[in-house]
């Protein structure tokens, strides 16, 4: 929304620089379990957040100058961090569920994550909205961004207090 509705980009334009998001989310596929097995879970999760704070924050100060080059790389680098985190969690959150309660924590993970997302996205239209009545639209999306690096640290930390050696059975 940021690239059309502050810099009033096209939708065609716009898109070409968000599919990278995309790139990053399906490029990171094929090495998350390698990353995984060398990392851990827990390493794999911090390397994840910290890939999805970095580029919040970049985002923020992103501006209708900067270079097409730079937009796509944090664009890219959030849907790695988003990807690596998603599988990282699926995976971990699984290891000590017994096969027989699968099903139904697999229906509590989707609904779950649907809804944390729901949340995030509504969380972060109400920070632009309040920021946005003393500054400009485009300060507003930056807020919204730095806001969301910082909200990206909590699950972070609580990361970091996993024991190393979190999930190893999975892995093994």
């Amino acid at each position: 929304m940021l690239l059309q509705t502050v810099f009033g980009w096209s939708a065609a334009r716009a898109g070409w620089y968000v599919i990278f998001i995309f790139i990053g989310n399906i490029g990171i596929k094929p090495f998350t379990n390698p990353i995984i097995r060398r990392l851990g879970f827990r390493g794999a999760l911090i390397a994840s957040f910290l890939m999805l704070i970095l580029s919040s924050f970049g985002l923020a100060l992103v501006r209708p100058h900067t270079t097409a080059i730079a937009i796509m790389f944090l664009a890219l680098v959030s849907g790695v961090g988003r990807s690596l985190a998603f599988t990282s969690y699926n995976g971990l959150q699984f290891t000590d569920v017994a096969p027989i309660h699968r099903n139904g924590a697999n229906t509590l993970t989707a609904v779950t994550q649907s809804l944390g997302q729901g949340l995030g996205i509504s969380l972060i239209t109400v920070i632009i909205h309040i920021f946005r009545h003393g500054m400009t639209l485009q300060g507003a999306y930056a807020w919204g961004f730095v806001v969301l690096g910082i909200f990206a640290i909590v699950p972070m930390i609580e990361v970091m207090l996993l024991p190393k050696n979190a999930g190893e059975a999975a892995i093994n």
